[in-house]
């Protein structure tokens, strides 16, 4: 198969940009993303584990048996 020749663009007007500025670039993106992404997941993480605490709390206090518990074949009902 022969190849069509193909005309090169003159590279000689162009600048290309160090690697310095390129790196310092990636950088600073990564760490946008990396506090982005660790904000989110904390952020999600403690509503979590503070959300299933008082789940467990509420839980708890309905099925406990010394603490006026809810009436026999309620807790159900109650629970959700």
């Amino acid at each position: 198969m022969v190849q069509a020749s193909r005309h090169r663009r003159s590279t000689r007007g162009s600048k290309m940009v160090s690697w310095s500025v390129i790196a310092k670039i990636q950088e600073i993106l990564q760490r946008k993303m990396v506090r982005e992404f660790l904000a989110e997941f904390m952020s999600t993480y403690v509503m979590m584990v503070w959300l299933t605490g008082m789940l467990q709390l509420c839980l708890f206090a309905i099925t406990d048996q010394e603490n006026n518990p809810a009436l026999p074949g309620t807790e159900a009902l109650v629970i959700g």
